[in-house]
């Protein structure tokens, strides 16, 4: 009787059962197995049991599902979050009570930016861009709402099999603010004005969208290494890290645009996320778009140099690394450029030459996900 119950048994049912946990359901829905945990509770996948509808149920772990006040935030808050509805957003269908808070969200088949990231490392440029891209889409709609989201990083990023990046919805770590002043959810990925605890607006979002271009760019954080404090004190002081470093290949136009999206003053980023949408057109695969906006294969970012480095950079200190990185740029594509030229020259037999030659090839691959170490120094 009892193989015969475990075959009708998820895995993770089984073993729930077996050492004791009998509890496998959470006000209509069945638990199925567990998905992921995070600082705000565990998510399971789970099913309802009359409808048989799959679902993500996020179940809230104490001390938030004992905050009264916010609680009471998040259910005045989710009629807001359940009426958005757009290919870019994961759902948010409910929120219940019964048995402790939970959310149920729409269940989507697939891995977080992190997750493809931790097992591909970078990311080809046209698919940052297209993420990037997708992502600023589904944050369009969250602002026109007046919303924001608060949150945005590779965790809450989904790619579903279609390769559609969804945004993972509520934002509770809003709803959650204490007197720590270490930002609820991470600090990683968090804008200044939430270290600061000062008001925040849809250019939060795009401060956090720019870590997370950062990241699928270089394969970590721009302010990784140290302790929470350090990185802080990093996303309000700190010079932006040069991208170069870890992706030598990445095209200046792109690096411009991370960096102007993580300006620390909120008035330097762009001010909308349909402008940083714009303005990737140029790497996007999406043709039919590109020929809608008009911009055919030119960059949709144009910041003019009459601007001033006021306008492109936050601080003088991230317009030195503006300054630095192009400097990079200059020299890598001087470097490439004159070992293709002597890769062209019949003379060119020497190891030297030959192991240039490996190099010019692999950085000038598409999407090289790995910064290419140059083994013979090109003087």
């Amino acid at each position: 009787m009892l193989t015969l119950l475990l075959g009708l048994l998820t895995g993770w049912q089984a073993k729930q059962l077996l050492a004791g946990r009998h509890s496998l359901v959470r006000g209509p829905y069945r638990l199925i197995d567990r998905m992921g945990r995070g600082t705000f509770g565990t998510v399971y996948a789970a099913e309802h049991q009359e409808s048989g509808q799959r679902v993500a149920l996020k179940i809230l772990a104490p001390p938030f599902s004992e905050n009264g006040e916010a609680l009471r935030k998040l259910m005045v808050s989710s009629s807001d979050w359940q009426a958005l509805e757009h290919p870019n957003l994961v759902r948010l269908a409910d929120v219940g009570t019964e048995g402790g808070c939970y959310l149920v969200m729409e269940h989507v088949d697939g891995l977080n930016l992190e997750q493809i990231v931790s097992r591909q490392g970078p990311l080809p440029f046209d698919r940052i861009a297209n993420y990037i891209r997708q992502a600023s889409r589904g944050l369009t709609v969250v602002h026109a709402h007046g919303m924001v989201h608060g949150s945005i990083k590779p965790l809450h990023l989904v790619v579903d099999n279609a390769d559609r990046l969804r945004i993972l919805g509520v934002a509770l770590a809003q709803l959650f603010r204490s007197d720590n002043t270490t930002p609820l959810g991470g600090v990683d990925f968090v804008a200044p004005e939430q270290i600061n605890d000062q008001p925040i607006d849809q250019r939060t979002d795009i401060y956090s969208l720019g870590c997370t271009m950062y990241f699928l760019l270089t394969g970590r954080p721009p302010y990784a290494g140290g302790d929470d404090e350090r990185i802080m004190r990093r996303h309000l002081e700190g010079r932006p890290p040069d991208v170069l470093k870890d992706r030598p290949d990445t095209p200046p136009e792109m690096i411009r645009l991370c960096i102007r999206l993580m300006a620390k003053n909120p008035e330097h980023r762009l001010h909308s996320v349909s402008e940083v949408a714009r303005s990737l057109v140029a790497w996007s695969t999406d043709n039919d778009e590109s020929a809608a906006a008009g911009v055919g294969g030119e960059v949709a970012l144009k910041l003019d140099d009459d601007e001033g480095a006021a306008s492109r950079a936050d601080t003088a200190t991230e317009a030195a690394a503006l300054a630095e990185m192009t400097a990079t740029t200059t020299r890598m594509s001087t470097k490439l450029e004159f070992a293709r030229k002597a890769i062209a020259s019949p003379r060119a037999t020497t190891p030297r030459l030959r192991a240039n030659e490996a190099a010019a090839m692999t950085i000038g691959k598409r999407g090289a996900q790995k910064s290419i170490p140059w083994a013979y120094e090109l003087s």
